[in-house]
Parts: C-alpha cells; sequence; structure tokens
C-alpha cells in the first residue's frame, strides 16, 4: 500500500468518526437509525462465584455476560455517560471531540463502557443497581 493510499485510508475513518460524533451530539435520528452499536452486558449480580468468560476480544470475570446489538437511535437514547480518560462523561454535556474520542476509543478495540438509564434496564431485564453490571461498546457499524 502506497502511503498516499494509507493517508486517503485515515481521512476516510477521520470522517466517518466525525460524521458520527456530530450525529450523536445533534441527536440525529434519521442517520442513527442507520447505525449500530455492538454492545457486551457483563452482569455481576449476587456476589456468586465469577467465571472467566471470554466473548469477542474480551475476558470478563463475570456470572452472565450478554452480547447485544443496539440502533444507534436506542444508544443515543440510552446512554446516560460515556467512558473517556478514566472517569464518565454526560452525554448530555459531551462535546464533538469528546463524542469523537469516545468513538475512537471503539475503533481502537479499548471497550469503553456506558452508563444506562432505568428504561434500557428494564427493556432488558438488567438489574437496577448500576453497580450490578458494565455495559461495554465493542464496535459500531453504519449501514448502506
Amino acid at each position: 500500500m502506497s502511503d498516499k493510499t494509507v493517508e486517503t485510508e485515515k481521512q476516510e475513518q477521520l470522517t466517518d468518526i466525525e460524521e458520527l460524533a456530530r450525529n450523536l451530539l445533534e441527536k440525529n435520528y434519521e442517520k442513527l437509525r442507520k447505525t449500530r452499536f455492538h454492545l457486551i452486558i457483563r452482569l455481576l449480580m449476587g456476589r456468586r462465584e465469577y467465571r472467566l468468560i471470554r466473548i469477542e476480544e474480551l475476558e470478563l470475570l463475570a456470572t452472565h455476560v450478554l452480547k447485544l446489538e443496539i440502533s444507534g437511535e436506542e444508544f443515543i437514547n440510552s446512554a446516560t455517560a460515556i467512558e473517556l480518560h478514566g472517569g464518565f462523561i454526560s452525554t448530555e454535556t459531551a462535546s464533538l471531540e469528546e463524542w469523537m474520542a469516545f468513538i475512537e476509543s471503539i475503533k481502537t478495540k479499548k471497550n469503553p463502557r456506558i452508563l444506562v438509564n432505568i428504561s434500557f434496564r428494564s427493556r432488558y431485564g438488567l438489574p437496577q443497581s448500576i453497580s450490578d453490571f458494565d455495559v461495554f461498546v465493542v464496535n459500531y457499524e453504519i449501514l448502506a
């Protein structure tokens, strides 16, 4: 691959990241419906003995692990905070640059976590206490 091809590919990725970040920031539901987020949910309930579970490229200590795919619209309506730089930032106050950094961390397989609202927890039968589970974002895809 030539240097020019690699540079063009990097520029396209940056454009895709910025476009998705802008769609999340502006809550562009029309475009978010064409985006899928892949989540891994680690359940820690009951303080039972945890097992080492390998799913995708993650190894997690958990009682159970769930894999879920949701639309970008459901993602933006359900996520209350995104993990960035070792802490959580509210989705309501996140800037374009923070959204871009979050998406970049998904793309580079850092598997950032999100905090989800009560309706998401109820819809998928998750515990009410956020200390009993983690939601990792492992991938996303933009559909044509």
